[in-house]
């Protein structure tokens, strides 16, 4: 390297990688091109490659971390968000989660009722519900009438507590 550092290990880059789903670490940015291991605290004072000091960035993020515009106190939260997120969530909802971050005036999203299992975590975590029908939902009712199943889209929205949640993530403050 040109500074003199040694390479980051490459366990400790894939496993930074794999922590972010090899997806910028920005909840509202989350690129997959340009990807680029940023230390938190700069290498220049700590001169080691730590998984707790690393986080993956797009090139645009790690050049705004580097200007300052986006300060260390938010890296910190957005990595320690990054442990929570992926010890509880499922790539669907972390997905749904990004959504909701990048998109702060939705407060639903339609996904297929096939995929409920997929959401568990956030609904069982009280961050979503599913509110019902989206348009193409169809339900099959048995001859007798005694079972009925829809299958098809569904209506999905956040609760209270998931649009503090997606408001925490998006300001860049640690999650509970």
């Amino acid at each position: 390297m040109p500074d003199g550092r040694p390479r980051i290990p490459a366990a400790i880059d894939r496993a930074v990688r794999v922590e972010a789903g090899h997806r910028c670490s920005i909840p509202t940015c989350r690129a997959t091109s340009g990807l680029q291991i940023a230390h938190i605290k700069p290498w220049s004072k700590v001169k080691k490659h730590e998984f707790d000091n690393l986080i993956l960035l797009c090139a645009i993020c790690h050049d705004r971390f580097d200007r300052g515009e986006i300060d260390k106190t938010s890296m910190r939260a957005y990595k320690a968000n990054l442990g929570l997120l992926k010890g509880r969530y499922g790539d669907l909802e972390i997905r749904v989660l990004e959504f909701f971050a990048k998109n702060t005036d939705e407060q639903e999203i339609t996904i297929d009722r096939s995929h409920t299992l997929l959401l568990q975590n956030l609904v069982d975590d009280g961050l979503l519900y599913q509110a019902g029908d989206a348009t193409g939902a169809m339900m099959y009712v048995s001859d007798d009438g005694g079972i009925s199943i829809t299958t098809g889209p569904a209506i999905w929205r956040l609760t209270d507590q998931g649009r503090d949640t997606v408001r925490h993530l998006s300001a860049a403050e640690r999650l509970n």
